[in-house]
């Protein structure tokens, strides 16, 4: 019984000369198969498809085909047309190909897997495969310590920079807002009041939403003209925004944990929770019996206030504070270990990255049907009033998705990816850090908790977009 051979051709739009066209490798493929007396059960074409990714829809139907048993061995004209990663080639022969007993084929480097030598070389190949991945390693951290050992910043932009060419520049407006957060840590003020401050004075800033961000543009050495890696300061070549001296002290205070609150810091909510029935906050009321010391949350409305009468107290529910306050940090963990229940109620902004992900794909599938059409153009002689006038229509609709994406993106979306940082400490915190540290974290994620007797409404800070 003759093998059924699946001849596999691709080309991209710059590859249409120097015998890479799809006739031309048609041609070579089938007098090959013609040569050693194979059956061609499937032609699979991907026309104007790049190499570095498998995702081509007749790679696709080659690999389901494969795994059908429809095919005993796969011919290509080089390895690259196959894939042009290393990686995903080693993938198709060794973990699709071989174990449903499929020989894989290059005609024009006589690598044939049915050959003790051509699977020696899957051997090798891997070998490489492992090399090449090491080395990218190597040079990658290499690149890394060599750009910020000659002072320059390597990551995202921090805060109060414009990145000009190479280097960093000031951006006097976030250089202020920067100043004047150091002068109101060096004042007293606690990180949250600074957040809240911040947020008031400059709304719609997303970085205020985290008290966390507060605290590392407090920590951050670029703001002297330092840069960070692996724990060694060195000198950077971009200005500094502060005086060192300002920067020395804000890190002592920051040291000695000098902010502390009063009684209200040994409780975690306490600020935050207000009734639902009376819009009154809830404050803390602690007794003791038998020794044993018993605090809760409660609603306090009976206080008088200007031009009011004396107010009857509400009765609305107190909660011990260690049964809310353990309802509450399973709450953030689920919310920081489960993106879909983030997402859940994030429904809102969820929707809106729905748009921009859908967006993104149109975009792609445009140009894809461009280098469709030049492709065709190529190959079948499509006149050429013809070519403009769909591509020209290709054109258009692609500015008005990327017009409708860039005004999408302007409207300030929060994604789980904006609170992964926060997510990440989260177990760290509630197991080991102070009361401090968690009240910072909490409020960084949660802006209002109201409380309805038994129904606890949670209003978190992302549910602002």
């Amino acid at each position: 019984m003759k093998k059924r051979a699946g001849l596999y051709i691709r080309v991209s739009t710059e590859e249409q000369v120097d015998n890479y066209s799809i006739p031309e490798q048609k041609r070579r493929l089938e007098a090959y198969c013609q040569s050693h007396d194979w059956a061609i059960a499937e032609e699979y074409i991907d026309g104007g498809f790049s190499g570095a990714k498998l995702d081509r829809p007749a790679m696709q139907k080659m690999i389901d085909d494969t795994k059908a048993g429809n095919l005993d061995v796969i011919v290509s004209l080089k390895l690259d047309r196959l894939s042009r990663s290393q990686k995903d080639t080693l993938h198709l022969i060794e973990d699709i190909f071989l174990p449903c007993h499929v020989d894989y084929v290059s005609v024009n480097e006589s690598f044939d897997t049915g050959t003790s030598f051509g699977r020696a070389m899957v051997g090798i190949l891997s070998v490489f495969a492992q090399l090449e991945r090491e080395q990218i390693l190597e040079r990658m951290h290499t690149g890394m310590e060599a750009r910020v050992r000659s002072g320059l910043i390597h990551g995202g932009l921090p805060f109060g920079y414009d990145r000009k060419e190479k280097g960093l520049v000031i951006n006097e407006s976030q250089a202020a807002i920067v100043r004047e957060i150091f002068d109101h840590w060096l004042k007293g003020c606690s990180y949250s009041e600074i957040c809240r401050i911040m947020t008031q004075k400059y709304p719609g800033t997303l970085a205020w939403h985290a008290i966390t961000s507060v605290i590392q543009i407090l920590k951050n050495p670029v703001y002297i003209g330092k840069v960070n890696f692996n724990g060694e300061v060195l000198d950077g070549q971009h200005p500094p925004i502060l005086d060192e001296n300002i920067f020395e002290q804000a890190q002592v205070l920051i040291q000695t944990k000098t902010r502390c609150q009063g009684k209200q810091t040994h409780y975690l909510l306490s600020g935050i929770i207000w009734c639902a029935k009376c819009g009154e906050r809830y404050g803390v009321r602690s007794s003791r019996q038998n020794g044993v010391l018993y605090s809760y949350y409660c609603c306090c409305p009976n206080r008088k206030r200007i031009g009011k009468e004396f107010q009857k107290k509400c009765r609305s529910k107190s909660w011990p504070t260690r049964k809310l306050d353990d309802i509450i940090i399973n709450t953030i963990k689920k919310l920081a270990f489960d993106r879909q229940y983030f997402e859940e109620l994030n429904a809102p902004v969820n929707n809106k990255v729905d748009n921009l992900t859908s967006l993104d794909k149109e975009i792609t599938k445009c140009d894809l049907q461009i280098e469709k059409l030049m492709d065709l153009y190529t190959l079948d002689n499509l006149p050429l009033d013809k070519l403009n006038q769909r591509i020209n229509a290709l054109y258009e609709k692609k500015k008005k998705l990327e017009d409708e994406l860039t005004k999408l993106r302007k409207s300030g979306i929060q994604t789980y990816e904006d609170y992964k940082e926060i997510f990440d400490s989260v177990e760290t915190i509630f197991r080991s850090g102070d009361i401090n540290q968690k009240k910072a974290l909490v409020r960084s994620i949660i802006k209002r908790i109201e409380i309805n007797d038994d129904d606890i409404t949670i209003i978190f800070n992302f549910q602002n977009g």
